[in-house]
Parts: structure tokens; C-alpha cells; sequence
């Protein structure tokens, strides 16, 4: 199954970019050379993250508008 449209992302491709220790959601993009486009699939990464990390995720988010991943992870600031 497709979880990101815009760029094909199937949900085995996303488990694996958590599997290899992404971190946020940006990381998993990152891994694929992409930046999300319509948003849509940002909220379904985060729960594929918070379920494979046992609630223990760093990009997951409960409002609207989510927090960027330098935001969640204060180390990444360091690297931008």
C-alpha cells in the first residue's frame, strides 16, 4: 500500500527508512532524496514511527500544524 502518493512511497519503503533508525519524519524523506509535497502522508509516517518505536517516536505530533523535525530533535539544529 501507497502511504506517500506524490512520491510512491509504499509502507514497506518507509518501514524500512525507520528501520535503518530515521528519526522524524524528515529523515524518512530524506532517505528517499524527497520532501513531502501535499502533507497527506506526514501524520501516517508519524503513527508507523510511534507503533514500530513502542510510543517512543520523536515525530510524532498531536495538532495541526506539526513541529519541524529540528524542533522535535534540538541535535539536528546543530547540523543544519
Amino acid at each position: 500500500m501507497y502511504i506517500c502518493v506524490c512520491h510512491a512511497l509504499s509502507e514497506s519503503d518507509i518501514t524500512a527508512a525507520i528501520d535503518t533508525g530515521e528519526k522524524c519524519e524528515k529523515d524518512v524523506f530524506a532517505a528517499f532524496g524527497v520532501r513531502p509535497e501535499c502533507g497527506q502522508c506526514v501524520q501516517k509516517i508519524c503513527q508507523m514511527m510511534n507503533r514500530m518505536k513502542e510510543g517512543d517516536a520523536a515525530s510524532c505530533y498531536d495538532r495541526d500544524k506539526p513541529p519541524s523535525c529540528s524542533e522535535r530533535s534540538p541535535s539536528l539544529k546543530e547540523g543544519a
